[in-house]
């Protein structure tokens, strides 16, 4: 029997539904195809930092309904400090962050070139820059699969093969061999070299030769083969960001990655 008045949600409403083939990249970094409104509730309960979406277009109207709840809870906490006159404050009072950008599979000439274009490079790096410790937690809207792809090689030191596994095991039947091909031939040596202890662009937290990011590189990659379906086994890939003011974090809803 059914009580409408009595201020009590239907059941479905109170259920956590991931969105489709969510899964954890590593502490702090998650990855999803796609975001739609049953998902909303579920994804408040990561405190998101930001949300990066692999693509040109305005979010979609869930996403945007999720960064506007994060604006209007972050404006109510502020005035409940203010009354309160506390300066206290965390990343789960802060707003969403929105980061969007359309990654070149093809930047030039065939696919064994384009991984390796200057322009390339360049936007992968930014791309990249995005998941910086500040910036976490990073829910990121991969509904291709290479962009987790890359980063599994470029940040977690990955073996060809270990990639290819998983990306299969994602995309299914619609895994595209333009992307494995990518995959193989991007330039791995070039798009870590900005996140790498001693570069002018990273600021290490440990007195050894080698960040974390390389610590990463140099371990086993088929213990983190199938690191999604176990998410408590959690590497240690942190790094940091430092590429300027574009890159400063700020409470920005419609922020694109300077693809000049």
């Amino acid at each position: 029997m059914d009580h409408p008045s009595d201020g009590v949600p239907p059941p479905e409403s109170l259920l956590l539904t991931p969105p489709e083939l969510f899964a954890i990249v590593t502490e702090g970094i998650y990855r999803c195809a796609s975001v739609e409104f049953i998902n909303l509730s579920f994804l408040k309960t990561l405190r998101l930092r930001t949300i990066l979406t692999l693509n040109p277009e305005r979010p979609t109207k869930p996403i945007q309904a999720l960064l506007a709840s994060s604006e209007s809870n972050n404006t109510n906490n502020n005035n409940h400090n203010n009354n309160d006159n506390s300066n206290h404050s965390n990343s789960a009072n802060s707003c969403i962050e929105w980061r969007h950008t359309s990654l070149p599979l093809h930047a030039s000439g065939d696919a064994w070139t384009a991984p390796r274009h200057e322009n390339t490079v360049k936007r992968w790096r930014e791309a990249i820059a995005v998941l910086a410790e500040e910036r976490r937690p990073v829910l990121v809207v991969d509904p291709g699969g290479m962009f987790c792809g890359v980063i599994r090689r470029v940040l977690m030191g990955w073996n060809f093969t270990s990639v290819i596994l998983e990306y299969r095991s994602f995309l299914g039947t619609k895994a595209r061999y333009a992307v494995e091909e990518f995959l193989e031939a991007v330039d791995v040596d070039a798009l870590r070299e900005p996140f790498q202890s001693g570069s002018s662009t990273t600021t290490t937290t440990t007195s050894t030769s080698s960040s974390p990011l390389a610590r990463s590189a140099a371990s086993n990659p088929q213990q983190h083969q199938h690191q999604e379906a176990h998410p408590h086994d959690q590497s240690d890939n942190r790094f940091s960001d430092h590429d300027g003011d574009e890159h400063n974090h700020i409470n920005a809803h419609n922020v694109a990655i300077d693809d000049n």
